[in-house]
């Protein structure tokens, strides 16, 4: 139990200690081996005080196993992705989670957002040369374990049902390892649309 205050006399005699239960008195009472010693020992809280006191600082919660009740939103996010969950050639996939069935000319044209952001992106990495060539053998890396691809001159063209991801490095100088991330801004906003990742129009 911790102090809250004591009061000290002269060394060799006893201390008078506060406590969140009351007074204690501590210490060496000055009887010799001979004596027979009794201590007493005096709160001055009432005792449905104490009980309380007590039982808050001893008992451990009752937490329930299922503590956590799934709420509707997040029930049809499950049932939603148990339906378009595929796996292909060593890689899962699902559909995104929106609210409502969005339809596919109701994604707004995210290509000019994404094209800024990857022109303020090299323009920091022409800064470091350092930092641009870790950038680049990180997107070879993830292109040839198939996470990206090329895009061929036959599919330039700009599809309606397209949603460009903006990127940028992450450094971390702390690492031993990767010192250099890459990170997919799926929270970037688009003028006119709030349905995206920050939005309120997808399920968390």
């Amino acid at each position: 139990m911790y102090s809250i205050q004591d009061v000290k006399g002269n060394p060799g005699e006893p201390i008078a200690r506060l406590n969140p239960l009351g007074w204690t008195c501590i210490g060496n009472l000055g009887s010799t081996p001979t004596e027979i010693q009794t201590n007493f020992t005096f709160v001055s809280k009432p005792s449905d005080e104490i009980t309380k006191l007590i039982h808050q600082y001893w008992d451990i919660p009752n937490i329930p196993e299922n503590s956590h009740t799934i709420n509707q939103d997040e029930k049809t996010t499950m049932e939603r992705t148990e339906k378009s969950l595929s796996y292909q050639d060593g890689r899962y996939s699902i559909v995104i989670p929106w609210k409502s069935e969005i339809k596919t000319q109701q994604i707004p044209d995210t290509y000019p957002v994404a094209e800024q952001r990857l022109r303020n992106t090299e323009k920091r990495l022409l800064r470091s040369p350092l930092l641009a060539k870790s950038y680049d053998e990180i997107i070879q890396k993830h292109q040839e374990k198939g996470y990206i691809r090329k895009v061929p001159p036959e599919e330039e063209k700009k599809p309606n049902n397209v949603w460009y991801l903006p990127h940028f490095p992450i450094i971390r100088s702390e690492k031993q390892t990767t010192k250099i991330r890459i990170v997919f801004d799926a929270a970037a906003q688009t003028p006119g649309f709030t349905e995206g990742n920050d939005g309120e129009g997808m399920y968390e």
